[in-house]
C-alpha cells in the first residue's frame, strides 16, 4: 500500500518512480503547501499555492506566495536532483526545497543572493492552508487604526500608522504604514490575548507578535535572518504620519534637478535628452530588490501607457544591490519585462547613502525607495514624494493615487495655460 502511495505521488508531479528512488522522489507540487521560515528562534509562516498540474510533466506548475488577497506568481520553478527550486518573482533570491527525508519531512531553505554575506534561512514544508496553527477567535477590539511605535534594540524608535481587519472566524489582515512606505501584505489571526501577523514576499519576512491588555497592544517584530523590534500600539484614529512630501527635498542653493546615467543597454541618459524635451518627467528612485517599488511599478507602467501622449515621460534611477552593470541591469531589465514597463530605467548606483549622495547631490538625502519627483515641462522640481502606501494599505492607496493624479492634472493645466498665453501673445 505504502509503494503505490508514493507511486501516485510520483506521477502526479511527473517524476519516474523505481523503488531505490521512492524517498526521494515523493514530493508533491499540488495544493497549498504551508512553508515554515525558521529564524531567531522563532517561526515565520506563508502559503504557497500551486497551480493545476499540466499536461507537460517535464515542467512543473506555477505557483503563487499568498498574503491576504495578494497572490505573487512564480513561474520559474525547476526540478533538481534533489528536490525542486523556486526563484522568486522579480527579487534574486530563491527557495530550496529537497524531497521528504526517511522520516517524511520536507525541508530546505529560503536563500538571498543579492546579501553581501551568506543569507540562508532553514525551513520546512507541511500540506495545508492554515498559515497559523491553534485556535482562532474574533477579537474585534483589535480591528481598527492605532498609532504604532517601534523601538529597535538600540533604543531609536520610529512611528508607523498599524491598520487592522478582523474577520469573523479570527482572521486578521493588515498592514503597517510608515512616512516612507508600508509592510505591504500581512496576514494572520486573533485570539483572546491578541494578534499575530506574516508576510513573505520573496525579498522579506516578517512576523508581528503582540498582546492586547489594557486597550493597548505591546509585541515584537521578526524581520529576516536577524532584526527583532518591539512595538506598542494605542487605538487612534487622528492619528498622523510625517507628511510624506516634505522630507526628502533639494538643497537651498542648488540649480535644479539633473541626471546623466546609463539605460539598460549602456547608452547614457539625462534630462536634456529629446525624449523629455517640453515634457512633464517623472523622476522614480527605484531599486529592483524594493517591494514597495514593486507597488510602485506595478501602478505607473499601465498608467504611463495611457498618459504617455499627453506630453509626459517617466524616467526610473535605479540602485542596485550589487556595483556592477551586468548584474543590475539584469536585475532591472527582469522587473521591466514582467511589468511591462515601456519607460526608461537607468543604472544609477548602489543604495547605500554614500552612493545616492553622489548620484543625487542635488537631494538633501534618499531616505526611501522608492521616492518620486514630479518636474514640470521647464524641468523645474515641483514635488518630491517619498516613499509608495501601496494596495496593502487600502484607502491610503486609494488617497495616494488620488493625490498623484492631481498633482499631473495640475501640471497639465499650467502647461496649457503657458501654451495659451504663449499663442495670445503671437
Amino acid at each position: 500500500m505504502k509503494n503505490l502511495i508514493v507511486l501516485i505521488s510520483c506521477l502526479a508531479v511527473g517524476f519516474a518512480c523505481t523503488p531505490s528512488s521512492q524517498e526521494k522522489n515523493n514530493l508533491e507540487t499540488t495544493g497549498h503547501w504551508r512553508v515554515v521560515l525558521e529564524t531567531q528562534g522563532i517561526e515565520v509562516p506563508f502559503i504557497l499555492r500551486w497551480d493545476e498540474v499540466t499536461a507537460d510533466t517535464s515542467k512543473l506548475p506555477k505557483a503563487y506566495l499568498i498574503n491576504g488577497e495578494e497572490e505573487i506568481l512564480l513561474d520559474e520553478n525547476e526540478k533538481t536532483e534533489g528536490g525542486i527550486t523556486i526563484p522568486l518573482h522579480i527579487f534574486d533570491g530563491a527557495l530550496f526545497v529537497r524531497h521528504p527525508n526517511k522520516e517524511g519531512k520536507i525541508v530546505g531553505h529560503w536563500e538571498k543572493f543579492d546579501s553581501e554575506e551568506t543569507y540562508k534561512i532553514p525551513l520546512y514544508v507541511e500540506q495545508g492552508a492554515d498559515r497559523f496553527e491553534g485556535k482562532k477567535e474574533a477579537n474585534e477590539a483589535i480591528a481598527g487604526e492605532w498609532e504604532v511605535t517601534f523601538t529597535k534594540s538600540d533604543g531609536e524608535s520610529r512611528k508607523s500608522l498599524g491598520l487592522f481587519e478582523v474577520s469573523s472566524q479570527g482572521i486578521a489582515t493588515g498592514t503597517f504604514l510608515n512616512a516612507t512606505g508600508d509592510y505591504r501584505f500581512l496576514e494572520g489571526y486573533t485570539d483572546d490575548e491578541g494578534i499575530k501577523l506574516s508576510a513573505f514576499d520573496g525579498q522579506n519576512a516578517y512576523l508581528f507578535q503582540a498582546n492586547l491588555k489594557n486597550d493597548e497592544l505591546s509585541g515584537d517584530f521578526y524581520s529576516g535572518i536577524g532584526r527583532k523590534d518591539t512595538w506598542t500600539a494605542k487605538k487612534n484614529e487622528d492619528f498622523e504620519l510625517a507628511d510624506a512630501d516634505q522630507l526628502t527635498y533639494l538643497k537651498e542653493g542648488t540649480e535644479g534637478f539633473a541626471f546623466n546615467f546609463p539605460n539598460l543597454d549602456g547608452t547614457l541618459v539625462n534630462l536634456e535628452d529629446e525624449r523629455f524635451k517640453d515634457k512633464i518627467v517623472i523622476v522614480q528612485i527605484f531599486g529592483s530588490w524594493c517591494p514597495n517599488c514593486m507597488d510602485e511599478i506595478a501602478y505607473l507602467a499601465p498608467w504611463y501607457d495611457e498618459n504617455k501622449d499627453k506630453g509626459i515621460e517617466i524616467v526610473a534611477l535605479s540602485f542596485e544591490r550589487k556595483d556592477d552593470f551586468e548584474y543590475a541591469s539584469g536585475r532591472v531589465k527582469k522587473v521591466t519585462e514582467r511589468y511591462g514597463a515601456n519607460y526608461p530605467f537607468l543604472i544609477a548606483g548602489t543604495p547605500d547613502a554614500e552612493s545616492t549622495a553622489k548620484a543625487l547631490p542635488m537631494l538633501n538625502k534618499v531616505m526611501s525607495f522608492p521616492t518620486t519627483i514630479f518636474l514640470n515641462r521647464k524641468h523645474e522640481v515641483v514635488k518630491i514624494h517619498t516613499g509608495f502606501s501601496g494596495p496593502g494599505t487600502g484607502i491610503y492607496y486609494r488617497r495616494h493615487v488620488e493625490e498623484f493624479e492631481r498633482t499631473i492634472e495640475k501640471l497639465l493645466n499650467e502647461q496649457l495655460s503657458e501654451e495659451a498665453l504663449n499663442q495670445t501673445a503671437i
